[in-house]
């Protein structure tokens, strides 16, 4: 025997789902919006644009389209600390990597427009071979900066299962041949802001039984 449920029941649960898509719909209008409201925010008459110097600030500027890449990766990785869904920080990054992309092209001997799209492709989940691409044309334009070398080690041993021998030459360059690069240990420690990346540096550490001293304080276990 199969009972109805009461008209009024059905006419209030009908009225419950129309409002969730309503408000669903709603909530993607004001996601869009925000985002639209973002890239005008940078645009060439607005004081922040007028602080670069004159020959950064044409349309189609590098500098700009890196900067403007740079303020909506921001915005994306806010909504993603904050526990938003990904349809929500999503357009975010692709839209950073648009422009992103639209600035390596202008301007290909840059590494920041590189450092973006490495960051944006990090932020959405893609596999090590995608986001090791731009590493890669950041470590062929600026292969003595710290941010370059930092930005390389968190990649290297973030994905450090999934790197090719090469990849793993470099990173252990980059924590031995301190010299070379122009940093010192401590500030490896410093700059792996993640204990899963300061341990997977100290396992290394270990292994060749290199006493560091951040590695001594947190992870003395290794040596033992």
């Amino acid at each position: 025997m199969t009972t109805s449920l009461p008209n009024s029941i059905v006419s209030k649960l009908s009225w419950l789902a129309v409002s969730c898509l309503f408000l669903a719909y709603i909530l993607s209008v004001v996601n869009q919006f925000n985002l639209d409201l973002c890239l005008l925010e940078y645009r060439l008459d607005t004081p922040i644009a007028k602080e670069m110097p004159n020959e950064q600030r044409s349309s189609d500027s590098p500098d700009l389209l890196t900067y403007q890449a740079s303020s909506l990766a921001r915005k994306g990785y806010q909504l993603k600390q904050q526990g938003a869904v990904k349809q929500d920080y999503q357009p975010w990054f692709e839209s950073a990597i648009a422009l992103a992309n639209q600035a390596s092209q202008r301007k290909p001997m840059d590494g920041e427009p590189y450092r973006q799209l490495a960051n944006a492709y990090w932020n959405l989940g893609a596999n090590a071979q995608v986001i090791g691409r731009y590493i890669a044309k950041l470590q062929s334009t600026e292969p003595f900066e710290r941010s370059t070398i930092f930005d390389s080690l968190k990649y290297y041993l973030s994905f450090w299962e999934q790197l090719s021998v090469s990849e793993r030459k470099q990173a252990i360059a980059y924590l031995y041949d301190t010299k070379k690069y122009g940093i010192y240990y401590e500030l490896i420690g410093s700059q792996l802001d993640n204990q899963e990346l300061r341990k997977k540096a100290c396992q290394i550490y270990a292994f060749s039984h290199k006493k560091i001293s951040f590695c001594m304080k947190e992870f003395v276990e290794l040596y033992y």
